[in-house]
């Protein structure tokens, strides 16, 4: 009996120390799916060369989005900016929804991001709401999800019919970037 007891006391100890031995691995912990790296709201103003008429036409666009009230747990992002330009053959009515495009962002903080993005649009009472979904694919937040929603209140569609064709258009956005 009691060298039964002295192997029970043994094959614990024994136990003991191997659960003692074997090295502990801390997981790293993976970024949460969805969480934001930043969102903003701002001001869009885009400008149209030729302004957009009722005819199609190449006409260069370029815009310009001033991102404002941003919050990130990068405390040193709070704002930024963006610019796109591009050719393209329109008319006031050009449905321009999945074409893609590219947006670089210059934060607050000195650092850029690239979103590479496609576009829908959709209408309705004069108003446009411009659609941007696509990836953050080089600089801060590279590999991030982005959605920009741009909301353009006053387009109105008697601006075609003049010779100068509509020439800008400017509203309000929303961003967010966040990790897949």
């Amino acid at each position: 009996m009691i060298g039964a007891l002295r192997f029970r006391t043994v094959s614990l100890y024994g136990a003991a120390a191997l659960l003692l031995s074997i090295p502990v691995v801390h997981s790293i912990q993976p970024a949460r799916a969805g969480v934001n790296d930043a969102a903003c709201s701002g001001t869009s103003q885009v400008t149209y060369s030729p302004g957009l008429t009722e005819t199609e036409r190449p006409t260069t666009i370029s815009g310009d989005y001033a991102y404002t009230g941003c919050s990130s747990p990068d405390k040193t992002l709070t704002s930024g900016k963006g610019h796109f330009e591009y050719q393209h053959v329109r008319s006031y009515h050009t449905n321009v929804s999945g074409a893609p495009g590219r947006v670089v962002i210059t934060w607050s903080n000195s650092k850029t991001s690239t979103f590479d993005y496609t576009k829908s649009v959709t209408e309705s009472n004069g108003a446009a709401t411009v659609h941007l979904q696509g990836t953050i694919t080089a600089g801060e937040f590279a590999g991030d999800n982005a959605v920009q929603d741009v909301t353009e209140p006053d387009r109105d569609p008697r601006n075609c019919t003049t010779s100068a064709g509509e020439t800008a258009t400017s509203g309000t956005l929303k961003l967010q970037i966040s990790k897949p």
